[in-house]
């Protein structure tokens, strides 16, 4: 992923990490064909584009959450110097309201996978 423009929001509503999510997340319900995309928004009169490539496809729907619950696992953790958490599956269901179903550890592991695709 390449931040193509960044600027500090004085919005306390509006944080980084809300717009990172909306250039790499797609916001569709529909799983997204996209592999290669260009995102272009705009908060409190600045605008942002975010480009991305990903050969799992472009993460979508509860990718946000997953995303979401690692960043805030990895604050938690006070941000290890190793960039790294171990984390087992279940608390990240837990975190993203899905069920301990092999249906949802499924849908937890391609979540998991198109996001670390992300460039």
């Amino acid at each position: 992923m390449t931040l193509l423009t960044i600027k500090d929001v004085d919005d306390p509503r509006i944080s980084e990490l809300d717009l990172a999510r909306a250039g790499i997340v797609s916001a569709s319900q529909p799983a997204p064909r996209e592999r290669e995309w260009l995102a272009h928004f705009e908060a409190n009169g600045v605008r942002y584009a975010v480009s991305g490539h990903s050969h799992r496809g472009r993460p979508f729907g509860v990718d946000g959450d997953i995303l979401l619950a690692l960043q805030t696992l990895f604050f938690k953790a006070g941000c290890p110097d190793s960039n790294r958490i171990r984390v087992p599956p279940s608390v990240l269901l837990g975190m993203v309201n899905l069920s301990r179903s092999a249906k949802d550890y499924v849908r937890l592991r391609e979540g998991l996978l198109r996001l670390a695709s992300v460039r």
